[in-house]
């Protein structure tokens, strides 16, 4: 029987922290509150599978420190980093796909 992992911290970079606030003020303005909350809520659920197995997340090839989760039925994806040293995940950025990521992760 395989041991049970523990699971990874998740740690919102302030860059993340920043770029959801945007989104979900911006969700609030366009559709509603209850719409920001649901996108909200399917990152969270995400997260909670992330802080199981961060690796199942394909690596971002412009910047392999950086894993590409895109997040459920939105059009958005999150960029985060693990460190296995501290036992985290690292969120950092979360992004409309419409967006220039690559040049936006070049910055």
């Amino acid at each position: 029987m395989d041991p049970i992992q523990p699971k990874y911290d998740i740690v919102r970079h302030r860059s993340f922290q920043d770029d959801l606030v945007a989104i979900i003020d911006y969700l609030s303005e366009i559709a509603s509150y209850k719409t920001a909350l649901q996108l909200e809520e399917e990152i969270q659920s995400q997260l909670d599978l992330i802080s199981i197995m961060p690796k199942m997340y394909p690596v971002y090839e412009p910047e392999p420190r950086f894993r590409k989760m895109p997040i459920r039925n939105w059009q958005y994806v999150v960029f985060y980093a693990i460190s296995e040293k501290n036992h985290q995940v690292i969120l950092a950025h979360i992004f409309h796909t419409s967006r220039d990521i690559p040049a936006i992760m070049r910055e």
